[in-house]
């Protein structure tokens, strides 16, 4: 629990530098964003700025406890193999609420143009969330907390704090409230108690599962490969479905599946097909036989060693969601996230709409 309490507190500490510098900056005049949001931003900046001389400061600054102490060609078959595994985990279940007309195709999105840039936006997206938020999460949390304890104690409590923070989000000062410090401190022990809200449990049991999964797979494969691959995966089907579809409030299955909302929304953490295609093709050693190939071939990687400072946000798979619920893109702790406001034929959809988005994903 001590490296967990030591992670928390200097993304904490990245919060508190943020509300301190958002008052006098807001008061500026400079920005026509609203206080929230660009302490959220601010927050994720301090992050990304004070990220490695954090983990110096830890003695977690090698490849080995970030989850890259292998070739990079292993590597990026790894991060290749996890990619396409979480895009069939989860284009099965976009593909089964477009069956079931829970979401229906945008025909205007659907247009050359418009859906190769979507696709090529959510999947430099992905690749960017994968690598920022499993190097800090299933890389080195976990690899702090294994040092010291069990394989089960490195899952739960990196599991953990990944849900949690995917919560932790600043939100808007009442009406009539001033953004000044008394109001930032406000803001700033909003974030902290808003966790607490029954709104949040079937968010955080869904995020738990799937960071026990990308955990164990951290585990079983001893790198981070697979585990930016399928995060990317997941990401890739999200927003692509999100984007080139709209929720569809109208359909038969529509209000009975609200019922099992929370439970679908842990899919990718229980999908049995991910953990066993992870086991089988780490058992078979075909990573070894793939990169052994690029190797021979002398093949130009395009994907590179991933920047631990690159841009990017923390955020992960969040299946089902509740419209008006989700916060814009950038807003708090999350990063890149996408919102439930699905607009069909020019009308905002104000019910709980079950659909695909990117909870921070």
């Amino acid at each position: 629990m001590r490296p967990t309490a030591v992670f928390f507190l200097f993304l904490l500490l990245c919060l508190a530098l943020a509300a301190l510098l958002a008052v006098p900056l807001m008061q500026t005049g400079w920005l026509e964003y609203p206080p929230q949001r660009v302490m959220g931003r601010l927050a994720q900046i301090f992050v990304l700025l004070g990220l490695w001389p954090f983990l110096k400061f830890v003695g977690l600054a090698d490849r080995a406890s970030l989850g890259y102490d292998l070739t990079r060609p292993r590597f990026v078959v790894s991060v290749g193999l996890g990619w396409l595994l979480g895009v069939l985990i989860l284009l099965a279940l976009a593909l089964a609420l477009m069956a079931l007309e829970i979401r229906v195709p945008d025909p205007g999105a659907l247009r050359p143009g418009p859906l190769v840039e979507r696709v090529v936006g959510a999947l430099v997206g992905g690749l960017l969330i994968g690598v920022l938020e499993e190097t800090f999460f299933r890389g080195a949390l976990f690899a702090a907390i294994r040092r010291r304890e069990s394989v089960a104690a490195a899952a739960v409590w990196s599991a953990a704090l990944y849900a949690l923070l995917h919560v932790m989000k600043p939100g808007a000062l009442p009406a009539g409230v001033a953004f000044d410090a008394s109001g930032a401190f406000a803001m700033v022990s909003g974030v902290l108690t808003d966790v607490f809200q029954w709104r949040h449990l079937d968010t955080l049991a869904a995020l738990f599962a799937v960071g026990v999964f990308l955990a164990l797979v951290r585990e079983r494969t001893g790198h981070i490969g697979w585990c930016i691959g399928l995060h990317a995966g997941w990401v890739l089907v999200i927003q692509t479905t999100r984007r080139i579809s709209d929720g569809n409030p109208q359909a038969p299955l529509f209000e009975a599946l609200e019922i099992v909302d929370g439970l679908l929304e842990a899919a990718p953490g229980l999908q049995p097909v991910g953990a066993g295609g992870v086991e089988l093709l780490a058992g078979l050693g075909q990573e070894d036989l793939l990169a052994q190939l690029l190797q021979q071939r002398q093949t130009h990687l395009l994907v590179q060693q991933p920047d631990l400072l690159g841009d990017g946000g923390l955020g992960d798979v969040h299946l089902l969601g509740r419209a008006g619920e989700a916060a814009q893109p950038g807003d708090g702790f999350e990063g890149p996230q996408l919102a439930q406001g699905d607009m069909h034929h020019g009308r905002s959809l104000t019910r709980k709409t079950i659909a695909l988005r990117l909870s921070f994903p």
